[in-house]
């Protein structure tokens, strides 16, 4: 079964064409450069819920426009990436901090989401499908070595689904799901679309990582379009 969003994702215009969503290297802040792959993946979701859901506007996302710059992205990273996502240097940020600064953004900006770590990984899974039912990017997270930490399995990413040759590997790294199918996850990741075999996934779960570092942001609604708590 195929679950996609229903909006373009995140064309940014830079010299060298068009990018697939924010990358974390545009900052001009040398953290955020090196570990700022969750407030990255945190902007995407928020600036594309902002676009394209009504009720989900923000004040720091006013300006963006449907197909921003690279520079606009840039100087997104280094202002509200970094004041209201910030980061611990050579560290990152773990999944439950990352969902209550989502939450805390919520709150600020009367936003009728709550968002939370799922990293039970087939309710992940499901939770991940429903969220793009919705039209709702996932942000998703492939976790370092637990509790081994010492250790250093990546996990290998294709420029297309099918492919047997994969093009770079990731660990211990934040990207956004933006669709699912066939058992395969389409990603967003350095401002580059990649695929994911979710077979990959699992197995990378079961044997090298596990619960506390991998998973997805689950977001959820408040309250209705007209006001009423669900």
């Amino acid at each position: 079964m195929e679950h996609s969003l229903s909006h373009p994702f995140w064309p940014v215009q830079t010299a060298a064409g068009t990018a697939f969503g924010i990358s974390q290297s545009w900052s001009s802040y040398p953290a955020l450069r090196g570990w700022g792959c969750g407030s990255a993946a945190a902007l995407m979701v928020l600036g594309y819920l902002h676009l394209y859901h009504p009720d989900c506007r923000s004040t720091p996302m006013k300006h963006l426009p449907a197909v921003p710059s690279r520079k606009e992205c840039a100087a997104l990273l280094d202002t509200t990436g970094r004041r209201q996502f910030p980061i611990i240097p050579k560290y990152g940020v773990n999944g439950i901090t990352l969902a209550l600064q989502m939450n805390r953004y919520f709150r600020r900006n009367r936003i009728p989401y709550r968002a939370s770590w799922c990293s039970l990984r087939e309710k992940a899974l499901s939770g991940m499908a429903q969220m793009l039912d919705r039209d709702i990017p996932v942000i998703f997270s492939v976790g370092p070595d637990f509790p081994l930490l010492w250790q250093k399995h990546p996990l290998d990413l294709y420029a297309a689904p099918g492919d047997v040759h994969p093009c770079t590997t990731v660990r211990a790294h934040y990207m956004v799901a933006v669709g699912m199918k066939n058992g395969w996850l389409e990603l967003s990741s350095w401002g580059r679309k990649y695929y994911l075999p979710l077979a990959a996934w699992r197995e990378h779960h079961k044997y090298h990582s596990g619960h506390l570092v991998d998973g997805i942001i689950a977001l959820r609604r408040t309250c209705d379009r007209k006001g009423n708590k669900v």
